[in-house]
């Protein structure tokens, strides 16, 4: 039993941590063709890549948001940005709110004291319900989709992810759900739905989940910074934007 014990604390924290504690904070053939295009390294003299590795099921990233929208207009024209989906609940991982609910609780108020970001009540109100199951795949499948359909508001998307769960307490399992975000973002909702149920898409998304692993990082946000050849973890866990600025300034 108290092995058991110990992986619930661990499926449930998967929430609020991307590292333990707070440290520093429609076809398949056109799918996989797609995602060779995103993953092509840049070519040479190329501005760098600046690599946002996200989860939609992660607290630390909801704080992160006013970090990375101040990153994104203080440092464009000198990177390219890429959002990247990570998998932090997905598998053994996934689970219902209810399996720690002290803990999930009690992480709430670190969260906000430490990003200065708020839950929403209708988010506190599912938590103390508690059957909710935190499931990062179909989130990181819909983000999947978007980055392929508008490119350009992939971040935007990315973010009101967060909003739609931890502010406004919408499933992010629910069909529904996203028929809606892609009303909100102006994309054929027909299309979207098509994508978001073919198994290419949910394929590519689980590839990029490795993806994210191979590139270092091993905690949520995360930046990862290639130029050529070279990859950079810059940032692991949540950080301030002054923090994040200085240590991109001194690698560009």
């Amino acid at each position: 039993m108290k092995n058991i014990n110990l992986k619930l604390v661990a499926a449930a924290s998967v929430l609020f941590i991307g590292l333990l504690g707070l440290i520093g904070g429609l076809v398949s053939g056109s799918a996989e063709a797609e995602e060779e295009k995103q993953v092509k390294q840049p070519e040479t003299g190329a501005r760098p890549e600046l690599i946002y590795a996200v989860d939609p099921l992660c607290g630390w990233c909801y704080g992160f948001t006013p970090v990375m929208r101040q990153i994104r207009k203080d440092f464009a024209g000198k990177v390219e940005f890429r959002i990247m989906s990570g998998g932090l609940a997905t598998g053994d991982m996934a689970a219902p709110l209810k399996e720690n609910y002290e803990y999930i609780k009690n992480a709430l108020t670190v969260v906000e004291r430490s990003t200065g970001v708020k839950f929403g009540q209708p988010f506190r109100d599912l938590l103390e319900e508690g059957s909710y199951f935190n499931d990062s795949e179909p989130p990181s499948i819909a983000l999947t989709v978007v980055k392929e359909m508008k490119p350009e508001v992939a971040f935007d998307y990315g973010h009101k992810l967060h909003s739609t769960i931890f502010m406004d307490g919408k499933s992010l399992n629910d069909a529904a759900t996203y028929r809606s975000l892609a009303a909100e973002f102006q994309l054929d909702q027909d299309e979207f739905m098509r994508k978001f149920t073919d198994s290419a898409y949910k394929a590519r998304t689980n590839r990029e989940f490795d993806e994210v692993k191979r590139l270092g990082v091993r905690g949520f946000p995360s930046l990862v910074l290639r130029k050529g050849n070279k990859i950079e973890v810059i940032t692991r866990g949540y950080e301030s934007y002054p923090s994040v600025k200085s240590k991109l300034d001194k690698v560009l």
